[in-house]
């Protein structure tokens, strides 16, 4: 899963940072060189993706952990 979250991730930000750059360059010679919207808005899905994966493992382990330390407490409440 982390593989798949960093290759969203990765695609996602290779294929926006040159609309990106291309933006601020139409911007500051205020010619038109913009690749059409398309790419950006798959882009922009992707890295959503790759952040909601992320966001899902991270909440997975959190509540892993818990349940390791509610075990550990209970051994430790059966010790005394």
């Amino acid at each position: 899963m982390f593989r798949t979250a960093g290759l969203f991730l990765t695609i996602g930000i290779t294929f926006l940072s040159p609309n990106i750059y291309l933006y601020l360059l139409e911007k500051v010679l205020g010619k038109k060189y913009a690749i059409p919207g398309g790419l950006s808005i798959i882009s922009i899905i992707m890295i959503l993706t790759g952040f909601s994966i992320l966001i899902y493992l991270y909440i997975k382990f959190l509540k892993l952990s818990f349940l390791k330390f509610e075990l550990n407490e209970k051994q430790f409440n059966d010790l005394f």
